[in-house]
């Protein structure tokens, strides 16, 4: 007889809850969209890491500008060279070291990693992002002052 293990075999109400549960005890930081880029599910690690509770995100287009992703040169990656909108059109996964906005207004340095999410017969139905905050990168003048680390902006 083969076991089969929740959360994997079947979709119903108490499988998509242990996945809830199993996404919000991770330390990394997950969340969904749909194609059109509305967050469809955020977890507490995303809450804990950029200040924003999930009922403020929720529906909300990640294209608004939310987290405000920036390269290292700070051109914003929501209007031009999106990673997770990249990924749902061709389905190949993307991995960046960018920097987000806090809640608090604050850059944060992360490493973000996109994935098509597909729908039963393979079609792609939206995209998932995880992502972790990276160790900061001190500057000159904070290898100078002992105790503090300051970000590169």
């Amino acid at each position: 007889m083969q076991t089969q293990h929740r959360g994997t075999a079947r979709r119903g109400t108490v499988d998509k809850k242990f996945d809830q549960n199993l996404l919000d005890q991770m330390s990394d930081c997950v969340y969904f969209v749909n194609m059109d880029r509305r967050i469809t599910y955020w977890n507490s690690g995303a809450e804990r890491l950029t200040g924003y509770r999930a009922h403020e995100v929720l529906g909300h287009s990640c294209a608004e500008g939310l987290l405000r992703h920036v390269t290292d040169s700070g051109q914003q990656l929501c209007l031009q060279g999106c990673p997770l909108l990249a990924v749902m059109q061709d389905g190949h996964a993307r991995e960046a070291e960018v920097f987000l906005h806090h809640g608090d207004g604050q850059r944060v340095p992360v490493t973000v990693r996109g994935q098509a999410i597909r729908s039963p017969d393979g079609q792609i139905v939206g995209s998932v992002e995880v992502f972790h905050a990276r160790e900061p990168i001190p500057t000159r003048a904070s290898a100078r002052t002992a105790g503090t680390t300051r970000w590169i902006p």
